[in-house]
């Protein structure tokens, strides 16, 4: 039935605040995709604060860039298998931002 229904990716951010001038995001995305399928050409859209500068990222695989005319951070995954995980740690500076307007950006995260 409908309660059996699991999307076919599931992320999970985090948000680490280290000064008033920097942030760090750690993002977690898990497949549960069916065994011997996998995704290709995944993409995740994380949104941020408006004016964050100075990206620096980590991934576990593929590569994540900052959009900053959508206010959002783009994690981009080649090929994702059934049963992996793989995070992303972003660590942006925050020039004029409060720690409400991150979590609240942070609440809006939604999956493409």
């Amino acid at each position: 039935g409908a309660a059996d229904l699991r999307p076919p990716l599931w992320a999970e951010c985090s948000i680490e605040r280290w000064s008033s001038s920097r942030i760090e995001l750690l993002i977690r995305v898990r497949s549960q995709l069916k065994r011997k399928t996998a995704a290709n050409g995944v993409e995740i859209e994380i949104p941020v604060p408006a004016d964050v500068d100075s990206p620096k990222f980590q991934a576990t695989t593929g590569y994540a860039k900052l959009l900053p005319e959508r206010s959002s951070l783009l994690w981009t995954i080649g090929h994702f298998s059934a049963g992996r995980e793989y995070t992303l740690r972003a660590k942006l500076g925050l020039p004029s931002v409060k720690a409400s307007d991150v979590e609240q950006a942070a609440s809006h995260s939604q999956l493409p």
